[in-house]
């Protein structure tokens, strides 16, 4: 006999216990949903502040490298020919400073990558990309970028010391 139709038939609640698992997984959650709004909440006012601060120096180079990644979303397709999965490249979300919507701002670069035509494995080339600013990025993406900030902007300052020796 189902369990659900024991608990019926001897008078007992149904779904007591899970109700009871549910209201402690709710109060967790709770509890974790509070810490992380008040993590992107800090995230935001250190974006935001360090936005104001390059809007004032006024360097006006845009900068995105790399190794500042803070997410890698992995795309596949089905082949009809072949009757297999293949890879079908992937995005990059890379922290950057630039022109943003006429703004000159911190943001996310979304580079989009295809599998390249040399045959080489994990060979890709670059099709495409676009940027948005990174305050309006997901949660998760403004938390990753924040804690890259400081490594981001002494990496922005080498890039225009370089910049600027080699234009002198």
């Amino acid at each position: 006999m189902p369990k659900d139709a024991e608990r019926g038939k001897t008078g007992g609640t149904p779904f007591r216990k899970e109700r009871s698992d549910m209201e402690t997984i709710f109060e967790s959650l709770t509890q974790t949903a509070a810490r992380l709004n008040d993590t992107a909440d800090a995230a935001n006012a250190l974006l935001r502040e360090a936005n104001e601060r390059l809007a004032t120096i006024g360097a006006g180079v845009s900068y995105t490298v790399r190794r500042f990644a803070l997410r890698q979303e992995l795309f596949s397709r089905y082949d009809e020919d072949s009757d297999l999965q293949v890879d079908a490249g992937h995005d990059l979300h890379v922290l950057c400073y630039g022109k943003i919507y006429g703004t000159w701002q911190i943001g996310i670069q979304i580079q989009h990558y295809k599998p390249g035509t040399s045959g080489i494995a994990d060979d890709y080339d670059l099709v495409g990309a676009e940027e948005e600013p990174v305050l309006n990025a997901d949660r998760e993406l403004r938390i990753k970028a924040a804690s890259m900030l400081p490594d981001f902007l002494r990496a922005y300052t080498e890039h225009l010391a370089k910049l600027s020796d080699e234009l002198k």
